[in-house]
């Protein structure tokens, strides 16, 4: 069993917010596969959501990465949706539910509401999507953090209901060292990283053809796995208990890496979204083989660095 601020879960590996927790079939697959707790598709107020035009997902998988374009309205589910989903996954499962809203910094009424309506459905847990919050180009990252640890701190004490903030890779460590010391909300880290269309290989040309762009193209996947390893090293002290992190696991030793450096669970979505549940399976049952994080000394650990590959450790300690 593991402890993740506050509520009880079989096993350090969650289901990732994505396509695998956006119904209630997908859920009842991740029970199945071993995870330790889902957390659901985000939601969003209408406002946020009509944005933009519906736009379907469109993904592109190359070198462990995985490349998705889509918009606000087809990413995000309405709140209504993610109440019956919540209270589905409440009923149809036996793992803790991670609710999660989105929301921007100019509007916390709406996002609050939103995150009263998922709590009275039966969360567990609430995640704060911020997805949206943040400039790609990092300015004004600690003014936005500050006001966000603000509003998740509120969230937590007036629903009497465990909070967590999702970071974004367009928020530097350090400013999330400097800002977050010392809050009781719980932190995830990290979400998908905004970057320019991939390129087919084949033809030398955008992989995502003849379409309107409805934001930036966001990558996740093994790109993500160096930025994960840097966060949960840096702030795995400060959240002791409280700090799920995930981007880019693969396996069950992608798991370990992450849950030595500090990390207290870690969450899988591209793996899934790539290999199907089995996937998610094996690296639960093959991190259940490994020895628990803190027995297995630092210097054993092998890393092989690349643009997009970032290898954990060699085989030969487990053998």
């Amino acid at each position: 069993m593991v402890e993740f601020h506050g509520i009880a879960m079989r096993g350090p590996v969650l289901a990732a917010s994505g396509p695998a927790t956006e119904t209630p079939s997908n859920i009842r697959a991740c029970e199945f596969a071993g995870a330790g707790a889902v957390m659901l598709k985000s939601v969003a107020g209408e406002r946020l959501r009509s944005k933009t035009a519906f736009a379907p997902r469109r993904v592109h998988y190359r070198d462990g990465t995985l490349y998705m374009l889509s918009s606000c309205r087809r990413e995000f589910l309405g709140v209504e949706h993610g109440e019956f989903l919540t209270a589905q996954a409440k009923s149809e499962t036996s793992l803790p539910v991670v609710a999660s809203a989105a929301g921007d910094v100019g509007h916390f009424d709406e996002w609050a509401s939103a995150l009263k309506r998922l709590s009275a459905a039966g969360a567990d847990m609430l995640q704060l999507d911020t997805l949206y919050c943040f400039a790609s180009d990092g300015q004004d990252a600690t003014r936005t953090l500050r006001l966000l640890r603000i509003f998740a701190e509120e969230v937590q004490r007036d629903l009497a209901c465990p909070v967590v903030l999702k970071l974004t890779p367009e928020v530097p460590v350090e400013t999330a060292k400097a800002v977050l010391t010392g809050t009781p909300v719980g932190l995830v880290i990290l979400d998908s990283l905004a970057v320019g269309l991939p390129v087919d290989p084949l033809s030398n040309s955008p992989a995502f053809r003849g379409v309107q762009s409805f934001g930036p193209c966001r990558a996740a996947g093994r790109i993500l796995f160096p930025l994960v390893t840097l966060y949960a090293q840096e702030l795995g002290a400060m959240f002791p208990g409280r700090l799920c992190a995930g981007g880019g696991i693969f396996s069950d030793r992608d798991a370990a890496w992450i849950l030595n450096l500090g990390a207290t669970c870690v969450q899988v979505a591209t793996a899934i979204c790539v290999f199907g549940f089995r996937r998610l399976s094996d690296i639960v049952s093959g991190l259940a083989m490994l020895p628990p994080p803190g027995h297995i000394p630092a210097s054993q650990f092998v890393v092989r660095t690349g643009m997009v590959n970032f290898r954990t450790f060699s085989r030969k300690q487990f053998e």
